[in-house]
């Protein structure tokens, strides 16, 4: 039986705090939000996560990167 991606729950339970206040932050969701998130709304963040990765992605060494593009990084790269 196929699933809908809207029907399907993504476990964020391992985020961080950091990754969870990014999320609320950035793209004004709440806890519950984060808690609920289907695998629809999580290609969205996901998607968005990767755009503010490519704005602000430098050809630098990783540790220069700022906090906000760490994070975002760490949301695409996020498997679930």
């Amino acid at each position: 039986m196929n699933k809908k991606l809207s029907e399907i729950k993504i476990d964020t339970s391992d985020l961080s705090n950091k990754q969870r206040e990014f999320l609320m932050n950035e793209f004004n969701i709440s806890k519950d939000d984060i808690e609920n998130m289907t695998a629809d709304k999580w290609a969205v963040i996901r998607e968005k996560s990767f755009e503010i990765e490519a704005e602000l992605i430098t050809d630098n060494n990783y540790d220069d990167y700022s906090e906000r593009c760490k994070l975002a990084i760490s949301i695409v790269d996020y498997k679930r």
